[in-house]
């Protein structure tokens, strides 16, 4: 069979229905942030449908408050299967109020403040160099689901962007230190977005 003629048809259909690229595209709305500490600087910004809403600041900044690793557990009663339990964990730092009011808070177009931010690929990655191997499989094996840990954090890069209908804040971090303060274990629903 000549495909020609239908490639043809298939272009030139194409062309009397007008294409749509990025330029066809209704303009997004725009991110706006509130101030940040100057330590932080805005490398990268992005409002576009096609590459996507996000923002990048570089920089060193330290801050203070909870280190946390959460795990996702059945609910109390409920047994879970062996290739269901979560050994990993998921990872995230809440800032204090005083460094908080520090952070970029994204305003207008999906507002948050920058109250959990995502840090490293599992909480294991993270937790194992901080408290050891030893101390992570026991909150693992643990009945908790969430585990904090007061701690100083200094952040190289925070990125936020738009995903899921939904916005979020990233980091990579360049030091955590254990604050002299006790870990808090306790029992929350599974806080993880899409």
């Amino acid at each position: 069979m000549n495909r020609l003629p239908l490639l043809a048809f298939v272009v030139g259909a194409l062309m009397s229905a007008g294409t749509t690229d990025a330029a066809d595209l209704p303009t997004p709305p725009r991110a706006a942030f509130t101030r940040w500490d100057p330590a932080l600087r805005l490398v990268e910004k992005s409002d576009s449908y096609v590459t996507g809403s996000l923002a990048r600041w570089q920089g060193r900044i330290t801050l203070t408050g909870l280190l946390v690793v959460e795990f996702d557990r059945a609910p109390d009663g409920e047994a879970q299967r062996e290739e269901e339990i979560d050994i990993d964990g998921v990872a995230h730092f809440e800032p204090d109020a005083r460094s908080l009011a520090r952070l970029p808070a994204a305003k207008d177009y999906y507002p948050l403040t920058p109250k959990k931010i995502w840090i490293g690929e599992t909480g294991r990655a993270v937790f194992v160099p901080l408290i050891g191997r030893a101390a992570f499989d026991r909150l693992q094996a643990d009945r908790s689901s969430r585990f904090d840990f007061p701690v100083t954090l200094t952040l190289t890069e925070l990125v936020t962007s738009v995903e899921c209908d939904h916005r979020d804040f990233t980091a990579t971090v360049g030091a955590i230190q254990l604050l002299k303060a006790p870990m808090v274990a306790r029992n929350e629903p599974w806080g993880v977005p899409c």
